[in-house]
């Protein structure tokens, strides 16, 4: 079972090979990312636990464990073991106990891919060239980014939901907030300060160069 009471993380299924590289990205998105698999050796346990990252035992084609990993209180559940029709169960039972969560699901198999499009969504199914692109975290964190040339420069503008509380200043220093969507309800803020507080949950948009998101 997960310890405290964990809204809006990230559950992904599968610990070595393409998973593992999902993992080490994500882990850099300030979110809290929940590793579920039945055979962790104590070396990869240890690097998930470097990188900050919670590891649950067990199988996702357990109801038992998906309750456990929280898949319904979840941002995002990304099925990404080495095996397709693993990945294929844990999505439809992902998708039977929460029709909101975000799943994105690793398919190697284009026809099946295809097929299970309309089942994930909201979410997606990527191959594993696409795992490693910045589209693939755009379809977990439900982030849009746009391109804006500036003077001849290029920049980006990206919404996406903090996971962090602070201001816009200190948690992403010198970038421009645009707007601020608050997660309470309250009205949208146009062209906030960057003293202006944001929560976690609070939909941001910034605009920044593409060094400052990757920084």
């Amino acid at each position: 079972m997960l310890t405290g009471e964990p809204v809006g993380h990230i559950v992904v299924f599968g610990v070595r090979g393409v998973a593992r590289r999902v993992v080490r990205q994500l882990s850099t998105t300030g979110r809290q990312i929940v590793v579920v698999d039945p055979y962790a050796t104590q070396e990869e346990r240890d690097e998930l636990e470097r990188w900050d990252v919670e590891y649950l035992a067990g199988s996702g084609q357990s109801i038992d464990i998906l309750r456990g990993a929280r898949v319904c209180d979840a941002l995002a559940v990304v099925c990404a073991t080495n095996d397709d029709l693993i990945n294929i169960e844990v999505a439809l039972l992902v998708r039977e106990i929460s029709a909101e969560v975000r799943v994105v699901v690793q398919m190697g198999n284009a026809s099946v891919a295809r097929a299970l499009e309309p089942i994930v969504k909201p979410g997606g199914v990527y191959d594993v060239a696409e795992l490693a692109t910045a589209s693939f975290v755009e379809a977990v964190l439900g982030r849009t980014t746009h391109v804006l040339s500036l003077g001849g420069q290029e920049f980006l503008v990206s919404s996406f939901v903090s996971a962090r509380k602070g201001t816009f200043r200190s948690v992403w220093g010198d970038m421009t907030p645009v707007a601020v969507v608050p997660a309470d309800g309250g009205a949208t803020v146009s062209c906030p300060s960057r003293d202006a507080s944001v929560a976690p949950g609070d939909l941001v948009t910034l605009l920044g160069t593409q060094q400052e998101f990757t920084a």
